[in-house]
């Protein structure tokens, strides 16, 4: 389904098969992989203007103005997309960062229950060589 940019993902919460659906897309996403390094200076110009324009990497960067602390209405009055779809993604993402958080990461058995809860892929939880939003290990 790539060639129309379409993905098909179920799972027992929208958190759940929006996972699903980006690891579907494949292009080699494991989840909210991130597209700008938020050291570099110019990464909130960047996400703004990405936000902006609907492209097939707005969700991605949707996650980084999340990973950013941008505010729910901000991202909203650059995108339109409903509060409800911006929150989910921003929890996904606090998620995320709670999971790299945990460096002794081995079994999926040890993940928090709540990343465990929305299905976290190993290699978008613990598998990623160490990479972080920042861009450090």
């Amino acid at each position: 389904m790539k060639s129309v940019g379409e993905v098909m993902a179920i799972g027992r919460t929208q958190q759940e098969s929006l996972q699903k659906a980006l690891r579907g897309l494949e292009v080699g996403a494991t989840g909210f992989d991130p597209k700008v390094s938020l050291d570099d200076p110019e990464a909130l110009t960047k996400i703004r203007r990405e936000l902006k324009d609907a492209g097939a990497d707005r969700i991605w960067y949707i996650a980084d103005a999340s990973a950013q602390a941008s505010p729910v209405d901000g991202v909203f009055n650059l995108t339109n997309i409903d509060r409800w779809f911006l929150v989910q993604i921003e929890e996904l993402v606090r998620l995320e960062e709670k999971v790299a958080e945990s460096r002794d990461y081995r079994p999926q058995r040890r993940l928090p229950a709540s990343a465990q809860a929305q299905r976290f892929c190993r290699c978008a939880s613990g598998e990623t060589g160490g990479r972080t939003r920042s861009g450090n290990p």
